[in-house]
Parts: structure tokens; sequence; C-alpha cells
């Protein structure tokens, strides 16, 4: 099990939805560096039964212009 998991079960649902946002917006831009931190948040978020909270983030980064915040 990797050991960052619980870390991600700790937050927010809104300090998730930022943290999406920042690794979505890595990965508009191609970088596949965090792609496994992407992935995790994806999971906690379907743990959670929210997936709405990653609909959000996308549209947030597909509308942005400027790089979120954390």
């Amino acid at each position: 099990m990797d050991e960052t998991l619980p870390v991600w079960a700790a937050l927010t649902d809104e300090a998730l939805e930022r943290r999406l946002r920042v690794y979505l917006w890595h990965s508009k831009l191609g970088s596949l560096v965090y792609q496994g931190r992407l992935d995790q948040l994806i999971a906690e978020a379907e743990r959670r039964g929210k997936l709405e909270i990653v609909s959000r983030a996308r549209d947030w980064v597909r509308k942005s212009k400027s790089a979120p915040l954390l």
C-alpha cells in the first residue's frame, strides 16, 4: 500500500479539489511527472463517492488561463 494515501484521506473536499487543480494543470501542460499523484487524488475522490470533485477541477483547469494556487 502507498503510504501517502492516508494524507489524501485527511484532506477536506475543498483541499482535495485544489490539489487536483494543480496536478491537472501540470497534466494539461504535458507533464507526466505527477501522473501517479493525480491518479491517487482521483482514487481518493472516487473512494469518497465524490467524482464531482474531479469534474469541477477539470472544468476549472479547462477554463483557466493561469496556474492554480494551493
